[in-house]
């Protein structure tokens, strides 16, 4: 049963900060996100509209995602057997470019023909979800929902969005009417998010009825309970009781109710209930929080009351005000304080949480569903011994043949070969201009244009991640920088000993050096107007040219295409560095710069 969590973040980046912890104090699996922070949204764990107006982000269970989509305005995944949309259209466009948005929506939603989520904000105003009156976009939208055969989730009793004494409905939560029984607990927060826009949470399950009788842990040491959750705990209590007929009203059903009604609202004792939360995160911003939720209640107490004055209501709005600004600069200086310390332990643990962080290789956990874990057991562990041998080859190892991953290359070489098509299984495969092997990127011409260019590209990235744990000043020593740099170099020498011909181009060559200065000019601390050579020199690191035919010439020795064999890398290295000397290409430029030194 996927949690879900919708809001708009307004491209702020506290508010995604605070977003982060709330995924993990509410247990999220998937984010509806709208007006997301453009730099944020550019990981991997993101999907995005084609204008980064919208976006999904899938925490937990991404092996359920098996298809993606999206458009101007919108971003949707297939999540198992429902479609999640993720929606955002600016306030700022107009009727014509609104009803264009809800015609390519519509035309989307309707090639699914199963179940689906329609979330975000819309900037649209219907007294069905909660506006005290229509307007021309909330009428357009009212009549869309209906051709569309949607119904809206929302309760109206909560405002979406609120800012000072202003507050409206425009985040809305649409599913189609075979849905509708299926969302549980949909609900608004007023809790505090460094944004106007008010979280939205619920859950989704396969098929809503009477809850089912759960097993109760006789182990479990209770729950905290909140005195400020007591109101909503009664509340869902008697909502239960009245769906169940009073035959069926019996005691183990009643225990179960209550059990899951607690672990919904309150936090568990002992065992394994804390969560990890973000590596900011600490007790005082979490008080802070807490004050400031409070604040912003007030004010919207004061703002519905119709005998507040001017003054209460400046008050509470000030108080309020303050109070955010103050858990902002929190976050901000948290977040600063311990990147620092992060940074710090990079001496003494050089891939601990610091490296994980930047290069984003926290590994979740892969939690499949026990239907599937038995099918894979019952493939690896057959009941039965497989006795027949005359299965072709294939079978016998439980493979199939995949057509709709298969792709085909001509390798023309330079000439000009049109495309083909070859048909594998009944479906047709139509040659491409290049294609990824075994983290190799082939081109038709075999130039390896590609590979160069993808390789520099994933170089760079993971550069300008590691530059982010050994800056200039404060940083971590010499030698481990040097072993950080690793990383970027064994990105470009992948492959090396296929595609090292190409090196002796110049442009393929201009394009390795630039990837490679970036990481070599962070190992000796230096600045951006240092040449690449003083650079290489002062890092100790030979130029990327060399080591690239290092690693070829380490190949053929290992598969005896030469005589030298015992000769180490070290030795070959140091040879063709003499010997790059001796001709004086680069080594006259480095000795000149480091006799003007002295």
């Amino acid at each position: 049963m996927p949690k879900i969590l919708q809001i708009n973040v307004d491209r702020v980046r506290a508010a995604h900060d605070m977003l982060d912890q709330n995924v993990k104090d509410k247990d999220i699996d998937i984010v509806i996100v709208a007006e997301p922070n453009k730099k944020i949204t550019k990981n991997k764990c993101w999907l995005t509209d084609n204008n980064t107006d919208a976006a999904i982000g899938i925490i937990k269970g991404d092996w359920c995602v098996n298809e993606t989509g999206k458009d101007r305005g919108f971003v949707w995944v297939n999540y198992i057997s429902t479609r999640i949309y993720s929606c955002y259209v600016s306030p700022n466009s107009g009727n014509e470019e609104y009803e264009s948005f809800l015609h390519r929506l519509g035309r989307s939603v309707r090639q699914h023909r199963g179940r689906c989520i329609v979330a975000g904000d819309f900037n649209a105003k219907s007294i069905i979800w909660g506006a005290h009156a229509n307007d021309q976009r909330g009428e357009m939208l009212v009549e869309w929902i209906g051709e569309n055969n949607l119904m809206a989730m929302n309760d109206g009793l909560t405002p979406t969005f609120q800012r000072g004494v202003s507050s409206s409905y425009i985040d809305v939560t649409l599913v189609t009417s075979n849905l509708n029984n299926s969302i549980w607990d949909w609900r608004v927060s007023e809790e505090e998010n460094m944004t106007h826009h008010n979280n939205i949470y619920y859950e989704l399950q396969e098929n809503r009825g009477p809850d089912p009788v759960r097993e109760i842990d006789t182990e479990s040491k209770g729950w905290k309970i909140r005195i400020e959750r007591m109101e909503d705990f009664k509340n869902k209590i008697e909502e239960k009781m009245r769906e169940y007929e009073w035959e069926t009203k019996t005691p183990e059903l009643i225990t179960s109710t209550i059990v899951t009604i607690c672990d919904k609202l309150f936090e568990k004792r002992g065992g394994n209930s804390r969560k990890r939360n973000v590596y900011w995160w600490n007790m005082e911003i979490g008080m802070m929080r807490t004050e400031c939720t409070r604040k912003k209640r007030t004010l919207t107490r004061v703002n519905g009351r119709m005998t507040s004055t001017e003054e209460e209501k400046t008050e509470a709005r000030k108080n309020y005000k303050v109070s955010k600004n103050a858990l902002k600069k929190a976050i901000i200086r948290a977040k600063q304080e311990a990147w620092d310390r992060i940074v710090e332990d990079v001496e003494n643990d050089i891939w601990g949480q610091g490296y994980k962080i930047v290069t984003k290789q926290f590994r979740k956990k892969n939690e499949l569903p026990d239907h599937i874990i038995i099918e894979e057991a019952e493939k690896l562990f057959p009941r039965q011994v497989i006795c027949d041998w005359n299965y072709e080859p294939i079978n016998q190892k439980n493979l199939e043949l995949a057509p709709q991953k298969t792709e085909a290359i001509i390798l023309s070489g330079r000439r000009s070969i049109k495309q083909i098509k070859i048909e594998v299984m009944g479906r047709e495969i139509e040659t491409t201009n290049e294609l990824k092997y075994l983290g190799l990127h082939i081109d038709r011409g075999m130039t390896m244009k590609s590979h160069i260019t993808n390789t520099c590209r994933k170089a760079e990235i993971s550069a300008n991640a590691l530059n982010r744990i050994m800056r200039n000043i404060n940083g971590p020593s010499a030698g481990k920088r040097k072993l950080l740099s690793a990383v970027t170099h064994s990105i470009i020498l992948y492959a090396a000993p296929i595609w090292h011909n190409v090196t002796r181009y110049k442009k393929y060559e201009n394009m390795l050096k630039k990837a490679q200065r970036k990481v070599v000019t962070r190992i000796c601390s230096a600045y951006r107007t240092i040449s690449t050579v003083a650079a290489l020199v002062i890092s100790g690191t030979p130029p990327i040219r060399l080591q690239i035919r290092g690693e070829s010439k380490d190949v053929r020795q290992r598969r005896g295409y030469q005589a030298a064999r015992k000769r180490g890398n070290n030795k070959e290295m140091a040879k063709r560095m003499g010997r790059h000397s001796r001709s004086g290409t680069m080594d006259k430029e480095v000795d000149s710069k480091c006799r003007n030194m002295d």
